[in-house]
């Protein structure tokens, strides 16, 4: 480009994010260039992107950790609890799921979701005590 024609890092990002759809360290990228300019649903949603990615890719744990990260900034956004529900579930960690459960239940109940908040409330007593 000459001295006038800067690339916008964003659109360079997007670019790459189109051209290479299963790599998850470019969705995390875009999500985070997002998040700083103020998109947050579109960032929450590169990073969700992600999550699926390392799953298919088989790094649970990595996608458990990315959505852990979209609830700490973004809390009240129904789908990481509902991957970090069903991870839980997936590997039998009871106290981590019931909290999770316990938050979909909140959460659903929020968005008039009360249905799906019956069936995490259930899911949830079928636990047993707690700890």
């Amino acid at each position: 480009m000459g001295f006038f024609g800067k690339t916008d890092p964003l659109a360079k990002l997007s670019a790459q994010a189109e051209k290479n759809p299963k790599d998850p360290k470019i969705a995390l990228d875009l999500a985070a260039m997002l998040k700083a300019k103020g998109a947050q649903a579109t960032a929450i949603e590169h990073y969700m992107r992600a999550v699926s990615i390392y799953v298919e890719q088989g790094f649970a744990q990595k996608a458990a950790a990315v959505a852990k990260q979209i609830i700490s900034f973004a809390p009240d956004v129904i789908e990481p609890h509902e991957f970090l529900a069903k991870h839980y579930e997936t590997n039998n960690l009871k106290e981590e799921l019931r909290l999770e459960l316990k938050q979909l239940v909140r959460l659903y109940g929020d968005v008039g979701r009360g249905d799906d908040a019956s069936r995490a409330r259930r899911q949830m007593e079928s636990l047993g005590p707690g700890r």
